[in-house]
C-alpha cells in the first residue's frame, strides 16, 4: 500500500497539470477569438496603414446600403486601378527623391507636387457619384462616413475583397 501512494500523488499532479495546461489553452483561444470579432465589429482593419476605410465603415451600415457602397467602391477601384497605379509610382518617386544624395529641393517639390495631385484627382473622381449614392442613406450612417471621406487613403484598403 505504501508503494502505491507515491504513484497515485503523482498520476493526480499529473492530471491536475495537464487539465491546467488545456484549460489555459482553451482560455487563450477563446480571448483570440472574441478579440478578433471585436475587431471585425468595429470594423478595424488589420493594417493599421489604411486607418479607418470606407470599406470599414460599409459593414457598419444596413445591409442594403453596405452592398450599394462596396458595389460602388469595386467598380470604381476597378476604373481606378491604373490611375492609382501610377500614383503609387509617383509617391516612390518623390520617396527617391527626398532621400536622393546629393539632395535637390526643386526636384523633391516637383516630385511631392505631381503625387499631391494625382491623389487629388483619384479622390475626386472617388468622390464623383458618391454624393448621390448616399443620398438615401440615413443621416448616422453618412455620419459614418463622413470620417473616412475625408481621411482615408487612396487605393483598394487591405481588408477589401480582391477583385
Amino acid at each position: 500500500m505504501a508503494e502505491r501512494a507515491p504513484a497515485n500523488l503523482l498520476l493526480i499532479v499529473s492530471l491536475t497539470l495537464n487539465l491546467f495546461a488545456i484549460g489555459a489553452g482553451v482560455g487563450a483561444g477563446v480571448v483570440m477569438w472574441r478579440a478578433g470579432q471585436l475587431r471585425a465589429e468595429s470594423g478595424a482593419s488589420t493594417s493599421p496603414a489604411t486607418g479607418t476605410s470606407l470599406w470599414a465603415v460599409s459593414r457598419k451600415l444596413t445591409p442594403a446600403h453596405r452592398t450599394a457602397l462596396q458595389n460602388y467602391l469595386r467598380a470604381t477601384g476597378d476604373d481606378l486601378a491604373e490611375p492609382i497605379h501610377r500614383l503609387r509610382t509617383l509617391r516612390r518617386h518623390a520617396a527617391e527623391a527626398l532621400a536622393a544624395e546629393p539632395y535637390d529641393a526643386a526636384k523633391a517639390e516637383r516630385a511631392l507636387s505631381e503625387a499631391q495631385a494625382g491623389a487629388g484627382a483619384i479622390r475626386a473622381r472617388l468622390n464623383t457619384g458618391l454624393g448621390k449614392l448616399v443620398a438615401d442613406f440615413t443621416p448616422e450612417e453618412r455620419r459614418l462616413l463622413a470620417e473616412p471621406i475625408e481621411k482615408s487613403r487612396v487605393g483598394r484598403p487591405s481588408d477589401a475583397e480582391a477583385p
